[in-house]
């Protein structure tokens, strides 16, 4: 049996959209949406190859899943950090503070509980 390495999750969101944890995961709404910046972005900061499907990258410590909208705009991105010390998530906060366009959610036992 493979033992899977911790990880944390997080994801990048339009700033203000709402959460909501439900059966099947993390859900987010939005009146705004996100364009592909967002994943050029990252893909410069951290140099993410493109996965088998084309809406998957992967990076040294963390794996990004995008989720599109069917206007081709992005609803949220997830991220799984597997880095040493989870240094990737204090990168990616870095590199998005002060954005007035999206925010890093990352999720906690107190939003699990609501």
């Amino acid at each position: 049996m493979k033992i899977k390495k911790k990880y944390k999750s997080l994801f990048i969101i339009p700033i203000s959209a709402t959460k909501e944890l439900t059966d099947i995961g993390w859900e987010f709404d939005s009146k705004k949406h996100m364009n592909n910046d967002v994943v050029q972005k990252l893909n410069n900061e951290f140099e993410m190859a493109l996965s088998h499907d084309s809406d998957s990258y992967s990076g040294e410590g963390f794996k990004v899943d995008v989720f599109y909208m069917s206007e081709g705009e992005i609803e949220s991105i997830f991220i799984r950090d597997y880095s040493d010390e989870f240094y990737m998530s204090e990168l990616l906060l870095s590199l998005y503070k002060g954005s007035d366009e999206v925010e890093i959610f990352i999720p906690s036992m107190n939003d699990a509980i609501k």
